[in-house]
């Protein structure tokens, strides 16, 4: 779907009597190409489909009506007629509203095993705890989640479930958010773990691979491909702008990508590195080939620039994180968290920094201000109060105490 949006508007081929597109097999994600498409198929709804090739489709959501209000990562809708679709928790029990829980399917359509895999038809094809005698559910190991309006949201798989500094992180919103960036032609967000220097412990950083757009769609509209039909004056309006009409001279940087993602995502969803590829590799099917990504540099570099240290507890705290995030420096403004550091670290850090410092932090202060700078003047404005509240409970002096009385 989305080479063919970006085919469609590039060369303003796009049938007015087309009605009808239905997606199936990945995650469905509104891009900004896609969302240009459809603004310009205003007669045409979009369908997607959910089904494994268990028990094939299974649900449907159609989106229609002003492609800029499409929700970024749509649901995939409700179960079809004689299937049945189930959101259980670990003792197979419905979740409420909202709740993430394992997707389970039955229905007429359900297969009835694997060909001479009796352990794994076992393991996957389970009884139906809610219907009746003899009936089955297949477990996917999707997740997913019922919406206020009783739509299916899916949210991923359960064997890649990731959890960075205790949130749980989706990688398909932060691929949707990047996708929304006018200059980015594909992307893919992966998991990357890394043992930290004391060999004991270990982080799990993001690294986003993306595909800026050619360099031949960032000359402009004006200039044609030899084959290219001249534009017409629709291809020229403005109401209908193209992603892939970038203007001359612009070259997206790392940097660019990251803080286009800072703008617009919490921090523990804002990838340690992004990498710039020229095209994301494969599977004979057409699917991303994640495992033949290429491994990211082992030195997650900040989206801040380095400021370097101004004080001598500001060298002192940024040595400390260096030491423990294998890092060969750390700036003030950079943040902890998002160099790699966790819970764990974190006490490590405060041990060490009251060590150096002679002063105890309590563990909310690196919440609170998860850089350098920030934990410097905690320091000074956590000394400043112990000075004074010495003031105030000091016994008077002799003298003192008579010219009160």
């Amino acid at each position: 779907l989305q080479q063919i949006a970006e085919t469609a508007i590039t060369l303003d081929l796009i049938p007015d009597s087309l009605r009808e597109i239905m997606t199936a097999g990945e995650q469905l994600q509104t891009t900004r190409s896609r969302v240009t498409l459809f603004q310009r198929l205003p007669h045409c709804t979009l369908h997607n489909q959910y089904g494994p090739s268990e028990t094939h489709v299974v649900t449907h959501y159609s989106l229609s009506g002003p492609p800029a209000t499409w929700a970024v990562l749509p649901p995939i809708g409700r179960p079809i007629v004689n299937t049945r679709l189930y959101i259980l928790d670990r003792q197979l029990r419905p979740v409420p509203l909202g709740v993430v829980g394992d997707l389970y399917l039955g229905g007429e359509n359900l297969a009835r095993g694997y060909q001479q895999r009796p352990d794994l038809t076992a393991e996957r094809f389970v009884p139906d705890p809610i219907g009746g005698p003899g009936s089955r559910l297949y477990k996917t190991g999707d997740l997913a989640r019922y919406l206020a309006d009783g739509q299916v949201q899916f949210v991923g798989r359960s064997d890649a479930q990731l959890k960075i500094r205790g949130f749980r992180v989706e990688l398909g919103e932060i691929e949707a958010v990047l996708g929304q960036h006018p200059e980015v032609q594909a992307a893919v967000v992966v998991p990357h773990r890394r043992v930290l220097p004391d060999g004991l412990t270990h982080d799990t950083r993001l690294v986003a691979y993306v595909v800026p757009q050619k360099e031949q769609q960032n000359q402009g509209t004006n200039e044609q491909t030899e084959n290219q039909e001249p534009r017409t004056k629709n291809q020229e309006d403005e109401s209908f702008p193209s992603p892939i009409a970038l203007g001359a001279g612009h070259t997206l940087t790392p940097d660019d990508v990251l803080a286009f993602l800072q703008q617009r995502l919490p921090d523990y969803l804002v990838p340690g590195a992004c990498l710039l590829l020229d095209a994301l590799p494969r599977t004979p099917s057409g699917k991303v080939d994640r495992r033949a990504l290429p491994a990211p540099d082992e030195a997650f570099q900040p989206i801040q620039h380095y400021v370097a240290p101004r004080t001598p507890q500001e060298e002192t705290i940024a040595r400390l994180c260096a030491e423990l995030l294998g890092l060969e420096q750390v700036g003030i403004h950079d943040n902890f968290f998002a160099l790699g550091g966790h819970s764990l670290l974190a006490t490590r850090l405060l041990a060490r920094v009251r060590l150096a410092e002679q002063i105890d932090l309590p563990l909310r202060a690196l919440f609170e201000t998860p850089t350098v700078a920030g934990l410097a003047q905690q320091i000074v404005t956590l000394r400043r109060a112990l000075a004074q509240a010495q003031e105030i409970s000091s016994p008077l002096a002799d003298d003192e105490i008579e010219g009160e009385l």
